[in-house]
């Protein structure tokens, strides 16, 4: 995200409160107290019931989360993971999906909560669902210690540990539906956490997980190799900025598929990103049509964070604020390379996976996703997915998107957006979600010129990859057919003749011809 072009780490002032742990107090068997010292002060953030605080995963590892709840019986819950490993999942909170949005303003003077410096964010999934923001490892937002994450394994196990403490604090999450979402590089880790989840099952701490959301999603290195026909293919460069990027492609194809060193695709895959948007005049690879500004994408709620005020009324005392934690991308850098399939082959035979895209992305592209899903992801329903029709999806009065689903598969293409599609297409976005959190799938209409006898619906045949010819061979193989067909039409020019002086030597005498000699 924008955020991640960021260094910064700002620093509150000295405060009175300490910071809010509330794991000493759950395992006192104090839960009601954990839940009641939570509670944050509404005044500050437009009247909307929250709770803050931050929970023990390692002796010295603390991680911080912001849960806001919506009244009701087994409402579902969205438990939010930020994409990249050490972003903070306020991000997601104030610049995404969050209930509010902070706008910056000049009213400095003027008492932080009297400068109506958030406003109500229109498409917020918390309208429907109730959601958990929580950072993925210690160093990211407030969270701190000094056990920084160094594999998914370490992620997934201190990710379990949390949501395990929050259920038993908040024990109305314990049985409502949980859903797990996040973007981009969440695609690694959070198919382990659900994983984890699942096989702790029959652990104390129940948590009732019923699917994931992931937006998209980094999966395996196999599905994202091929990014100069990418940028070719929507008019960004032409055959002469192929031919100069193919050989950083060439070393990130290398390093996937035969040298198999996970840091360096890593590196590679950035360094042939960059040089592809570098000669094709891009600033960045969200959307291939679109260059996004601070006014597109809000990314200064950290400006909110430094009131002391604001510090106090969600429990974080004096710990500095970091936007990211570079320390555990560094890490996580080990794992580009790992296998995911497995993983997510084992979940869809337990619970429903939503996978959405923006059709405009350069970094994630949508159609070489979809192909390694159909080609690589094998599980009992997987023909209930693969020969279900692709539909066109009619949203105000415009076709958002494509959807086909079946199988606990849902994937969904959104049109006219890159990767931030909750800044483009916030409403259609939640529309996705919620009718796949609610199984309202009848709510997707189609265009009205788009009937039902139109639905292709035929049995799913695996495309045959045609590899591409040298133009080199290209003109070989040419003069080779030419040659052939030159000799072929000789040969029959020859027969003819021949045919035609046999049939002149060889023709009946007449009594003529016997006078004249």
């Amino acid at each position: 995200m924008l955020l991640s072009l960021l260094c910064l780490t700002l620093f509150g002032s000295t405060l009175s409160s300490p910071p809010l742990i509330l794991t000493p107090l759950l395992e006192q068997n104090r839960t009601e107290e954990a839940r009641n010292a939570s509670a944050v002060d509404p005044n500050y953030f437009l009247q909307t019931k929250s709770y803050t605080g931050f929970l023990s995963v390692e002796d010295d590892s603390n991680l911080f989360f912001w849960y806001f709840p919506v009244s009701g019986t087994n409402v579902p819950w969205v438990l939010w993971l930020q994409d990249e490993v050490g972003m903070t999942s306020l991000e997601g909170l104030f610049s995404q999906i969050g209930p509010f949005y902070f706008v910056r303003n000049d009213t400095r003077f003027v008492p932080i909560k009297e400068r109506n410096s958030l406003k109500e964010r229109e498409y917020s999934w918390n309208k429907q669902f109730s959601m958990v923001f929580l950072e993925n490892c210690a160093g990211a937002g407030f969270s701190f210690g000094n056990d920084l994450t160094r594999t998914k394994e370490s992620l997934s196990t201190h990710l379990l540990r949390a949501v395990q403490q929050l259920v038993q604090i908040y024990p109305e999450l314990s049985t409502a539906p949980l859903y797990i979402a996040g973007e981009g590089y969440a695609g690694h880790f959070i198919p382990d956490l659900a994983l984890k989840i699942h096989e702790a099952k029959n652990d104390s701490a129940t948590i009732n997980l019923q699917g994931l959301i992931l937006g998209h999603p980094v999966l395996n290195a196999e599905s994202i190799q091929d990014y100069i026909s990418v940028f070719l293919g929507f008019g960004l460069i032409d055959s002469q900025g192929a031919i100069a990027a193919k050989p950083l492609q060439d070393k990130y194809l290398q390093e996937i598929n035969v040298d198999r060193s996970s840091s360096n695709a890593f590196s590679f895959r950035a360094e042939l990103i960059d040089y592809l948007k570098k000669i094709s005049g891009k600033t960045q690879s969200f959307n291939a049509f679109k260059e996004y500004t601070d006014n597109d994408y809000n990314n200064t709620f950290f400006d909110y964070l430094t009131d002391d005020d604001v510090r106090n009324s969600i429990h974080v005392g004096d710990i500095k604020f970091s936007l990211q934690n570079y320390a555990g991308l560094i890490y996580m850098k080990d794992d580009f390379l790992a296998n995911v399939t497995v993983t997510v082959e084992k979940l869809l035979e337990h619970y429903r996976i939503l996978i959405y895209c923006g059709h405009l992305s350069l970094s994630i592209p949508c159609v070489p996703l979809a192909n390694h899903i159909r080609k690589t992801w094998h599980w009992n329903k997987r023909d209930d997915f693969l020969n279900a029709p692709r539909v066109p999806w009619w949203f105000n009065d415009n076709i958002a998107g494509y959807i086909k689903s079946g199988g606990n598969l849902m994937e969904v293409l959104i049109t006219n957006t890159g990767d931030l599609i909750s800044v483009d297409k916030p409403a259609e976005l939640l529309h996705v979600v919620t009718n796949f959190i609610k199984k309202t799938e009848q709510y997707f209409i189609f265009p009205p010129s788009f009937l039902t006898k139109d639905i292709v619906s035929v049995p799913y045949v695996e495309a045959v990859k045609i590899e591409p010819t040298s133009y080199k061979t290209g003109l070989t193989i040419s003069a080779i057919i030419n040659v052939i067909l030159i000799a072929v039409v000789l040969l029959f020019g020859i027969f003819l003749i021949r045919y035609r002086r046999n049939l002149k030597l060889f023709r009946p005498v007449n009594e003529a011809d016997i006078n004249m000699r």
